[in-house]
């Protein structure tokens, strides 16, 4: 177990496509999972990966205070911002009565290359937006 100084956690909250909140940390998405029930003000997380991936920390007031097993894979910024773009597409896929290419061209406008090039092609994202859309 590893115990870290507070933090200030530098991802915004995101949602889940099941609408669970998640955030990134150190190149890893972490799932809301449950309040610790001894002190409701700290948060646990698990990794998204939880079939998979033993990684977990604990958060309290918006500052992580612990980090609880060590992940099973490597860390990867650009996969966790493909990950929020794809899910951004999907949920404004629903929320929105934009034309898809606006939409997608408004979601990767402010990515790098990198994540740009780890993106799935422009027909991929606009058939995937379109298939949310209904």
């Amino acid at each position: 177990m590893l115990f870290l100084e507070p933090i200030r956690l530098m991802a915004e909250n995101r949602l889940s496509k099941r609408k669970k909140t998640k955030f990134s940390h150190d190149g890893h998405l972490y799932v809301y999972d449950k309040c610790s029930k001894s002190d409701p003000s700290l948060l646990l997380w698990k990794c998204e990966l939880k079939n998979e991936c033993k990684g977990r920390v604990h958060t309290k007031n918006n500052e992580l205070v612990k980090k609880v097993n060590e992940h099973c894979y490597g860390a990867s910024a650009v996969d966790v911002e493909v990950a929020c773009i794809k899910t951004s597409l999907k949920r404004k896929s629903k929320e929105t009565l934009e034309v898809s290419s606006t939409i997608i061209n408004g979601c990767i406008e402010n990515s790098s290359q990198a994540v740009e090039g780890s993106l799935p092609n422009s027909h991929t994202l606009k058939k995937s937006y379109e298939e949310s859309a209904t």
